[in-house]
């Protein structure tokens, strides 16, 4: 419970991110009131301008994965039952052929060793390729709501928009019938196109995808599979024509596809045309780019046959897959300030196809009951105070627990009625897996933090692997952290577009924070902008620095970094002030590597007069 005094430490702070101009260019900020009539006309904006949470935004997502998911058991089933031998000796042959692949990179990495162990540096290996994709972040509302990015169909290659889907297993784009405003594809263009009149369809919870199979030649990154069987649909379900992607390519495991056909990254593997058996994700936020609330900007990377090493830290924690349908693996539940909430441990669907985290609501309900959440509405939503009661949040994957930050994982206002109330991004939802088990699905929510790897051979088997994200901003930890200190410095920047509540807890001097809301208005803004730095501190307050520290494997975390946090004004004109207020906070065994610091009691004392100020914020 917060006390008086720790009330008084209330702050705004902006999840606003510092970037250069060459950033804001290149991002498709500037589509003004088509591309955001765009976006609210079909649901797609997660928070309105006024911080509330969009629900319809919730439920459109809600309805996709329920068809997806339905779907993918149906056809995992059938599959498994219809599919006979044939069925069977292509699993087996994609199994030999990564665990192949797998070999020699084994064996490429010894003979490197033995070369180099002998003083010859000059090693020549024939490889096949790999290649890096990079992906584009389409973000509204202040949240990042999908990832795609360029896959090419036909010869001559004719360019899509794809939403790459770990949580699906089928290829498809508009057919040249199809009624849809996004690309379709011209069959008559290409010359190594082979059409079929077997029909196809897939359930998207609100709507359906139907059409015909066809072959064709699908190049992603420059990798050339030939005559990859894909669907042309002739009618788009209403919550896929919605996005802003052309099509889909599942890379799940094909016993999940509608088509039963092997999938593109499947065929790579049984051609011989990747170097490795795996492919990875790293997505990275639309705001640690720009200062735009919505828009389309750079947003990461797909490493077919690869693993960027400069992209994450520490080492890749690997899980084994439980069901080759979707990528499934052992959750071992959710961890809050570092402790296993008991009831969260789960299987889990690792979903890219998907923007939240969705848990069985058995779950979910144990979760929150240890956060303080209630339910809010009818579709799985818990609301749970803006002060936020705790300072980490993570899934723990095979011992290994990954934090999600905070500004990621708050939503927004539960209600326009009260801003005590913040919606997070998980769900409760009863889903089943391939098995009809039930089953979590991880989506981006939760991949922003770390870079997951999809090996289809990791000693043998398939699995999935963990690590930080180099962007992500938190930490990793399989035990206790241990203590650590840290300096405060703030400065004073112009123009601000969503701030943020924090609160201090004075019992564990923790700063927690929703990390989100609306600016204040012009005239509350003009009566701060010209007082003293601690005033100035109300405009707005947001980490552009990181909590460095280091992990190791025993649990323990040092944290030696300084902490920069930027005080956004809306004045205008002028080269921005610097007012610095530099302190150590205290010793912290509580927060993990990466948290935000405590902050000093002299800097909440001096707040305390302005609190009614505070009160008066229209957010």
């Amino acid at each position: 419970m917060l006390t008086v005094a720790a009330l008084a430490g209330a702050l705004l702070l902006s999840q606003v991110s510092l970037v250069s101009a060459n950033h804001d260019s290149n991002s498709n900020n500037h589509q003004p009131a088509a591309f955001k009539a765009f976006v609210k006309r079909n649901n797609i904006v997660p928070r309105d301008d006024d911080g509330v949470v969009d629900r319809t935004f919730i439920e459109a997502e809600i309805h996709r994965i329920a068809g997806k998911y339905s779907h993918g058991h149906k056809n995992y089933n059938f599959n498994e039952i219809f599919g006979g031998s044939k069925y069977k000796q292509k699993r087996a042959t994609i199994n030999d052929a990564a665990r192949e692949l797998e070999r020699r990179e084994i064996a490429r990495q010894k003979r490197m060793l033995t070369k180099r162990s002998e003083g010859d540096g000059t090693v020549l290996d024939k490889r096949a390729t790999s290649a890096q994709v990079a992906l584009t972040d389409w973000f509204s509302g202040g949240h990042d709501s999908m990832y795609y990015g360029p896959g090419g169909i036909g010869t001559p290659v004719q360019t899509f928009n794809i939403d790459f889907d770990t949580g699906s297993a089928d290829l498809w784009v508009p057919a040249p019938s199809s009624s849809t405003s996004h690309k379709k594809f011209d069959i008559s263009a290409s010359s190594t196109v082979t059409t079929s009149s077997a029909e196809w369809d897939i359930t998207y919870g609100s709507g359906t995808s139907q059409g015909f199979l066809a072959r064709d030649t699908v190049t992603i990154g420059g990798i050339a599979v030939p005559l990859q069987v894909f669907a042309l649909a002739n009618v788009s379900a209403p919550s896929l024509e919605a996005l802003v992607s052309d099509g889909i390519m599942g890379m799940g495991f094909s016993s999940i596809a509608t088509s039963g056909a092997t999938t593109w990254f499947e065929n790579a593997v049984t051609d011989g045309l990747v170097s490795n058996p795996y492919f990875s994700f790293y997505l990275q936020r639309a705001k640690d780019l720009t200062s735009a609330s919505s828009g389309t900007i750079g947003g990461g990377e797909l490493c077919i046959g690869c693993i960027d090493s400069s992209k994450y830290t520490g080492s890749i924690n690997y899980v084994p897959v439980t069901t080759q349908g979707y990528w499934e693996v052992a959750m071992d539940g959710v961890s809050v300030n570092g402790k296993l909430i008991s009831g969260t441990a789960v299987s889990a669907a690792i979903d890219t196809g998907t923007t939240l985290i969705y848990l069985p609501t058995s779950a979910a309900a144990a979760l929150f009951a240890s956060i303080g959440g209630t339910k809010s509405g009818s579709n799985g939503g818990y609301s749970i105070p803006c002060a936020l009661t705790f300072s980490t949040l993570g899934l723990t994957f095979g011992g290994v627990t990954y934090n999600i930050p905070l500004s990621d994982l708050v939503l927004g206002f539960a209600s326009s009625g009260s801003t005590s109330q913040c919606l997070v991004g998980i769900y409760g939802q009863d889903q089943i897996g391939p098995d009809g088990n039930p089953v979590a699905i991880v989506g981006d929510l939760f991949l922003k933090a770390v870079y997951s790897v999809y090996s289809y051979s990791q000693g043998g088997s398939p699995a999935v692997g963990f690590a930080v994200s180099s962007t992500s901003g938190v930490s990793s930890a399989t035990g206790a952290s241990a203590a650590s200190s840290t300096s405060l410095k703030v400065t004073q920047v112009a123009d601000v577009t969503t701030i943020a509540i924090a609160t201090v807890t004075k019992a564990t001097e923790t700063l927690s924070s929703n990390v989100f809301s609306s600016p204040p208005s012009a005239t509350e803004t003009s009566s701060i902008s010209g007082s003293s730095a601690s005033a100035q501190a109300l405009a707005g307050i947001s980490s552009t620095g990181t909590d460095s520290g280091s992990s190791t494997d025993s649990g323990s975390s040092t944290d030696t970094g300084e902490i920069t946090y930027t005080v956004f004004s809306t004045a205008t004109g002028g080269a921005a002030a610097d007012s610095t207020d530099t302190a150590a906070s205290p010793s912290r065994s509580s927060i993990s590597a990466g948290s935000r610091p405590a902050l000093p009691s002299a800097l909440v004392l001096a707040l305390a007069p302005i609190l009614a100020l505070l009160i008066t914020f229209s957010i």
